[in-house]
């Protein structure tokens, strides 16, 4: 079998940080996987901002259940300043870490805007699916995670970024 995920970066996070910045991403692959493993102080939903983007480019459509079937959640936004990616991640005061796997369609593709599909696995609550664009052309070169209530990453978070080599 071909190698297709090769690792770019791995960052595990020391100390209790607002956001995280994964930066000079390489134009050579044909998407990206990012995943994180993660903690935050208190529940909250995570954004993200390509290449420093601050203007109103971003949007996403949302679903998620619980794990019993029995909650169900969805959505829409237009228009904001940051991406969506992730729903009530993190219980604080307990070790319920969350996984996140973002796939960042042609990334680097200055032809087209880009799209983000995420699955989210919340430990003992459900699962999520959201899809969102960031309407610019730019390549992606770097990516800014945070929280959207204040909340921080807390130490031992983890977010590996892998490219996925051209066919």
């Amino acid at each position: 079998m071909a190698k297709t995920y090769e690792p770019i970066t791995t960052t595990t996070i020391s100390s209790n940080t607002a956001t995280i910045t994964l930066s000079s991403i390489p134009a050579t692959y044909t998407d990206l996987i990012m995943i994180t493993t993660a903690k935050s102080d208190q529940e909250s939903d995570i954004y993200v901002r390509f290449n420093g983007d601050t203007a109103t480019n971003y949007s996403y459509i949302y679903g998620s259940g619980n794990h019993n079937g029995n909650t169900a959640h969805a959505g829409v936004s237009i228009n904001g300043d940051w991406g969506h990616l992730a729903d009530a991640y993190g219980l604080p005061g307990t070790d319920n870490r969350h996984t996140h796997i973002f796939n960042v369609f042609n990334y680097a593709n200055t032809n087209v805007a880009k799209s983000v599909l995420t699955t989210s696995f919340r430990k003992g609550d459900g699962v999520d699916y959201i899809s969102t664009c960031w309407r610019n052309t730019a390549a992606v070169n770097s990516i800014t995670l945070r929280f959207v209530s204040g909340a921080v990453f807390q130490a031992g978070t983890i977010v590996s970024l892998y490219g996925i080599l051209k066919a």
